[in-house]
């Protein structure tokens, strides 16, 4: 049993004495090994329970396929679970997870969806699952070998704030109100803020929580975060009430989980087991709340809309006792997460209907950075839309749906199995330079803060490359723009801070 250390708050003026809180977190390698025993016991739980069913949606050598990406996906969660270094932030590990929860687990599910996509065969979805093993081959050969290789001598990056509540509290402060000054602007119109203000917003929800968890932050922001702020995120600030997104709720969850990891040195179970209820329990109900919502009630209360989700469950309960009935409504749940049908699709269909693009949806990627008031007439990304016309998938009238091109489905679109096996190599490479960066050793609560801003938007790549990858280019910039700002109209307006942040960090 680790005995767990509250971490006192030094005491400004006291000379070079200033430690990160990350030198308080007490050491976690002893509990790393059962967390990596129970990772692995899940990970064959589910895999014997879906090899033992009576009625498999497909036959061995598909189940076989995803099997195999499914342990290879996970594979870097086991060794970072098993290490336990829980002061460095996961995303490759989290990115390699989102291959095994959207694409490898699909070899056990049935295809429920309609039109061209629904008039796959098995040796179409095996395909799918082969590009999926190329990718994280790929993928893990570029991070823990060639990466290593070109980056380990990276000096990680480091804002030179001390963990001092004085200069916490200045920028937890600053950044919330520049974040509301940055969204009101947007809503007037105003070019180019949404990406900064929703990047300083996640900063600062997860610069609160570190500091909460490592018990750093005064106590009566401990108190307000726990009583009024998370019941908040959860029902409003996550859109979980006005507009039924879940996605919000398990976003908040994972930053919830990596800053107790990071402050406390454990993970938070109750975060992970709600982020496990709302994909089973919440996602299968989430279209008849919508419906209520289109209804007419978007005005209603929080209560009224609380006491509707009762009558939802209340309503839908008994369906539930008809198995047939209950397994439609999961499978349909879990088909909004199943990126293997889309990307078993454009293999089949390229070049037969739409030939390669050679990289031409990768061009924005290079130009996303170019403020528009730069450059007025720089073209506006409809891909997510005009990608999914072309090949069938949306109705050809239909002009405002967004369809998910996810990253391994773009890499086959441009080109073909060349793009599936070097691609992933090159993002391997990629992502160890940022993780060296600035998920290695993040010490003190506004590097951790920073990381996690900068790199979790990596781990779900639902979206083309050049929408999540460019967009973080954007955020990042914008990011660290802002925080430099207000670091150094502190030091003007401040002569405390301006010596506390003259002094070097340990």
């Amino acid at each position: 049993m680790i005995e767990t250390r509250v971490i006192p708050i030094p005491a400004e003026g006291r000379g070079d004495e200033f430690q990160p809180v990350a030198d308080f977190i007490p050491e976690v390698y002893k509990q790393a090994a059962p967390l990596g025993w129970l990772f692995l016991a899940a990970l064959f739980g589910v895999l014997l329970y879906e090899w033992l069913k009576p009625d498999p949606a497909w036959g061995v050598e598909t189940r076989l396929l995803g099997t195999a990406c499914m342990l290879l996906g996970s594979f870097p969660a086991i060794l970072y679970l098993f290490r336990g270094r829980f002061r460095t932030i996961p995303f490759f590990e989290g990115h390699c997870l989102f291959y095994v929860v959207c694409f490898a687990y699909a070899a056990f599910r049935p295809v429920v969806v309609g039109g061209r996509l629904g008039t796959l065969v098995e040796s179409d979805l095996q395909k799918g699952l082969a590009a999926t093993f190329l990718c994280l081959i790929g993928l893990q050969v570029g991070f823990y070998l060639f990466g290593w290789a070109l980056f380990r001598g990276f000096r990680p990056f480091t804002f030179h704030v001390p963990d001092v509540p004085k200069v916490t509290l200045a920028f937890l402060g600053s950044s919330f109100v520049l974040m509301l000054m940055g969204g009101i602007l947007s809503q007037l119109g105003v070019p180019g803020l949404l990406q900064v203000t929703s990047a300083l917003w996640v900063f600062t929800v997860v610069l609160l929580s570190a500091g909460v968890y490592a018990n750093y932050l005064p106590r009566w922001m401990s108190k307000a975060f726990w009583l009024f702020f998370i019941p908040w995120m959860l029902l409003i600030g996550s859109g979980f009430l006005t507009n039924a997104i879940l996605g919000g709720m398990i976003e908040f969850a994972i930053w919830q989980t990596l800053a107790g990891l990071w402050a406390r040195g454990r993970p938070s179970y109750v975060w992970l087991a709600l982020a496990v209820a709302i994909i089973f329990l919440l996602q299968p109900l989430k279209g008849f709340y919508r419906l209520f919502l289109w209804g007419g009630a978007q005005e209603r209360s929080v209560v009224e809309k609380l006491w509707a989700w009762q009558d939802i469950f209340v309503s839908v309960s008994p369906q539930y006792k008809d198995p047939e009935t209950a397994r439609y409504m999961r499978e349909a749940a879990y088909a909004r997460m199943n990126h293997l049908v889309v990307t078993s699709g454009v293999i089949r269909d390229t070049p037969e209907i739409e030939p390669f693009q050679k990289g031409k949806t990768y061009y924005p990627l290079f130009v996303k950075w170019v403020p528009r008031m730069i450059w007025p007439n720089k073209p506006i990304e409809r891909l997510g839309n005009e990608w999914a016309r072309r090949y069938g998938y949306l109705n050809v009238n239909d002009y405002t749906t967004s369809f998910n091109l996810p990253w391994l489905t773009e890499m086959y679109l441009n080109f073909g199995w060349w793009g599936v096996a070097l691609i992933p190599l090159i993002l391997g490479i990629l992502f160890r330079g940022a993780w060296q960066k600035f998920g290695r050793n993040p010490r003190t609560v506004v590097d951790f803060a920073i990381g996690v801003t900068v790199l979790i938007p990596l781990v779900m790549v639902e979206s083309h490359l050049s929408m999540k990858f460019g967009g973080l280019i954007v955020r990042s910039i914008g990011l660290l723009s802002v925080l430099y700002l207000i670091k150094f109209y502190l030091r003007l307006l401040s002569p405390g801070i301006r010596t506390l942040t003259n002094r070097p960090l340990r």
